[in-house]
């Protein structure tokens, strides 16, 4: 995971239950609490882009069909642009 230089602190409170299982990972991975939580933040970061553009590659797909100007060049080669961003997206390509 990249590390930004400029950081800001996030409090947050876990049900105990919660924090005894990140120390354990934590132990287990030889990482810390911090750590896990920002990885699993990232993840779910990393999730709503892939959503987001999938949604917004949905809601274009039909100007592909229609549009003329939007397909001629998709003639020469042979590719729908739609079916190649869903590829790379279910590939797990990092968006971020």
């Amino acid at each position: 995971m990249k590390r930004e230089k400029k950081s800001r602190r996030l409090s947050i409170t876990v049900p105990e239950r919660m924090h005894r299982q990140l120390t354990v990972i934590a132990k287990k991975e030889g990482s810390s609490i911090s750590t896990l939580v920002r990885k699993a933040i990232q993840k779910e970061i990393d999730w709503m882009v892939k959503e987001e553009l999938e949604r917004s590659a949905d809601e274009v797909a039909p100007l592909y069909a229609s549009d003329p100007d939007l397909t001629i060049f998709t003639v020469l080669d042979g590719v729908d642009p739609t079916e190649d961003l869903h590829g790379l997206l279910s590939e797990g390509h990092s968006l971020t």
